[in-house]
């Protein structure tokens, strides 16, 4: 257990190097049903791009932080054998709950549709990332809804790219 608190940061780096790299393969699957310049698959590899140089920027910060951290020599450290409460534990798997939200999104988007599944993510993932015990829950409703219907219509009434519509549609 004590190897992997070593590499706990450099997993998720590799990890959304990996996610990356395979969306940029998927989006070129996407079927091309408009004659516009930009097709469907260009948002998608468009974020994979993104991901891929923040992971890489992740993976390079993490990096460094370990031969640093490796370089010291410390004093062994005696850990606390105290219960943890929830919001720590949440706290210590905060990347691992995001993934997880981020794969129930991706399989609910093609059934529920963009706006639905996209508002759903987007609520449980700010009131995940939302810190202090006082959540603004009407705000995060808010942002939820607003946002995904003004995305929804931009790339379906300007860009001309037709997202899922799912149950809504």
């Amino acid at each position: 257990m004590a190897k992997f608190q070593k590499y706990r940061n450099i997993i998720p780096a590799v990890a959304i190097l990996l996610i990356s790299i395979f969306m940029f393969i998927l989006s070129f699957t996407v079927k091309r049903e408009t004659m516009s310049t930009i097709g469907p698959g260009f948002m998608p590899r468009l974020v994979s791009c993104g991901m891929f140089l923040l992971g890489l920027i992740h993976l390079n910060l993490e990096w460094k932080q370990m031969k640093e951290e490796s370089r010291e020599d410390e004093q062994p450290v005696l850990e606390d054998n105290a219960v943890k409460s929830w919001p720590d534990r949440i706290r210590d798997c905060l990347d691992w709950l995001s993934a997880g939200i981020i794969l129930i999104y991706v399989l609910l988007v093609g059934t529920l549709g963009f706006i639905l599944s996209s508002a759903i993510y987007m609520f449980l993932q700010m009131l995940l990332l939302a810190s202090g015990e006082k959540k603004n829950y009407i705000k995060i409703g808010l942002l939820s809804v607003i946002v995904p219907v003004l995305v929804y219509e931009l790339f379906t009434n300007y860009f001309y790219l037709m997202l899922p519509a799912g149950i809504l549609g």
